[in-house]
């Protein structure tokens, strides 16, 4: 999966930070369509190697993560509606976020220039 941070923000309720970020599972499809990282892209970004288990962990805390700060409505045909769960999936290449929220981001995400 690809991580992509937008700002590192102060949570003073609770007394933590949060990274404002974006998350591009790699499914089946991207896998198969090779729309994975370029070349340039991966001078840029850290990359964190997890075992299956890691992974599991990260399937399921991704979600809860973002129904935390989630600004945007769940669908009817939500994917964890019809599941009954959150993720409704946490199967090899499978998209585990429902889609609800795909493609919607905060009018000032990545605002910084590129370097």
């Amino acid at each position: 999966m690809l991580i992509i941070g937008s700002t590192l923000c102060l949570d003073m309720a609770n007394q933590g930070v949060y990274l404002d970020a974006t998350i591009t599972p790699f499914t089946a499809n991207i896998l198969r369509d090779n729309l994975m990282v370029t070349q340039d892209m991966k001078d840029e970004i850290g990359q964190i190697e997890v075992n299956s288990a890691g992974l599991e962990q990260w399937k399921y805390a991704l979600p809860a993560l973002a129904e935390r700060c989630r600004t945007w409505r769940h669908k009817p045909t939500c994917e964890y509606i019809k599941a009954g769960k959150a993720p409704h999936t946490t199967e090899y290449a499978c998209q585990f976020l429902c889609s609800c929220g795909m493609g919607v981001f905060p009018d000032d995400f990545v605002t910084g220039t590129p370097k």
